[in-house]
C-alpha cells in the first residue's frame, strides 16, 4: 500500500498484491472444483445405499408367505425406482392414464432366489437362504445397463411357518416363508 504525500492519508493496492489475491483466489477455486465429482459420488453411493435398504424391507416384507422351497420365488424379478419405492407396471399405467407428467422409471432389479445352507446341518435344516443381487441403472426393458454383474448382493436367512404335525392336518399344505 502507498501513502500520498499530502496531510490525507491515500491507500491503493499495487497491480502485483491484486494479481496475488486473484491467483490465491483461482487456486482455491480450482481445489474446490476438482473434489466435487468426488463429493457428488458420495452423495449418489450414500442415495443409492439407503434405497437398497428400502427395498431389503420391501422385499423382506413381500416374501412372507411365498413357497418355502429351493428356486426363485414368483416375485423375482422384482423392480424399483430410484427413491426404493416398489414399481409395479399395472401402477405406472393406471397413473399414466391420471396425469400427463413423466413416471418414476425402473431404476434397481432385485434378483431373488432361496437356497439350502450349506455347512451347518442345524441351520439347513431350520432355514433356507435368501440371496438377492441388485443391478442398476437399467434400461428401457428392465435389464441391467454397462456389466451384467450385481452392484450389491445380499444375503439372509428365513424360516418357515411350520411344524411336525401340519402335513398330517392338511395334506396339501405346502410350507410358506416366515420369519
Amino acid at each position: 500500500m502507498k501513502k500520498c504525500k499530502s496531510s490525507q492519508i491515500c491507500t491503493a493496492f499495487s497491480l502485483v498484491e491484486v494479481a496475488m489475491a486473484l491467483a490465491i483466489g483461482a487456486l482455491a477455486l480450482v481445489s474446490l472444483i476438482g473434489i466435487l465429482p468426488q463429493f457428488m459420488e458420495y452423495e449418489r453411493d450414500s442415495a443409492d445405499q439407503t434405497a437398497i435398504g428400502t427395498i431389503m424391507g420391501d422385499i423382506h416384507d413381500r416374501l412372507e408367505g411365498e413357497e418355502y422351497k429351493e428356486g426363485v420365488p414368483s416375485i423375482s424379478p422384482i423392480f424399483y425406482n430410484q427413491q426404493g419405492g416398489y414399481w409395479a407396471s399395472e401402477i405406472a399405467e393406471a397413473e399414466a392414464k391420471d396425469t400427463p407428467m413423466q413416471l418414476d422409471r425402473r431404476f434397481f432389479r432385485g434378483e431373488i432366489e432361496l437356497v439350502k445352507p450349506v455347512g451347518d446341518s442345524a441351520l439347513s435344516e431350520s432355514s433356507m437362504a435368501v440371496k438377492i443381487d441388485f443391478f442398476w441403472p437399467l434400461d428401457d426393458e428392465g435389464l441391467p445397463l454397462g456389466d451384467k454383474k450385481p452392484k450389491a448382493s445380499v444375503t439372509y436367512y428365513v424360516t418357515t411357518l411350520t411344524g411336525p404335525d401340519w402335513e398330517e392336518i392338511d395334506s396339501t399344505y405346502k410350507p410358506k416363508i416366515e420369519y
